[in-house]
């Protein structure tokens, strides 16, 4: 399927509209004559990618950007792995992950699913929605 840059750009602010600013508020990109712009300002997003569910203890988030900030990088990509976020229905966990990025002035961008294809158990689906008859997976 291919996609116009007009509906391009809707889809890419539709996941940017999950990037977490480093000032611990969320921002809103627009769009400025095709750039894309933040809190007034023309930004690029140069970033590196971060599986938090391949860490074996969410302490280690804060390393990894540090890590990536000190590679020059000004934001970081993630999988959303639904069966980790919600691994029952409506039990939702996202604690100190967005914080950790915003300590390091980093911008995260989303990469949902509900298919993450990241070698993991149902590509991140959970259990529970395999089995609910809403979904047909």
């Amino acid at each position: 399927m291919l996609f116009n840059t007009s509906t391009l750009f809707t889809l890419l602010s539709a996941v940017a509209a999950l990037v977490l600013a480093s000032s611990k508020t969320h921002t809103k990109p627009e769009k400025n004559n095709g750039l894309q712009v933040i809190r007034g300002e023309r930004l690029m997003i140069f970033s590196g990618e971060l599986h938090p569910f391949r860490l074996p203890v969410p302490g280690l988030w804060i390393d990894v950007f540090q890590e990536i900030k000190s590679m020059g990088f000004s934001g970081g990509s993630f999988y959303v792995d639904w069966s980790l976020v919600e691994g029952s229905p409506g039990h939702v966990i996202t604690e100190g992950f967005f914080d950790a990025a915003g300590q390091n002035g980093l911008y995260l961008i989303a990469r949902t699913g509900p298919h993450i294809n990241a070698e993991t158990t149902a590509g991140g689906i959970p259990g529970w929605a395999t089995k609910e008859s809403r979904y047909s997976i």
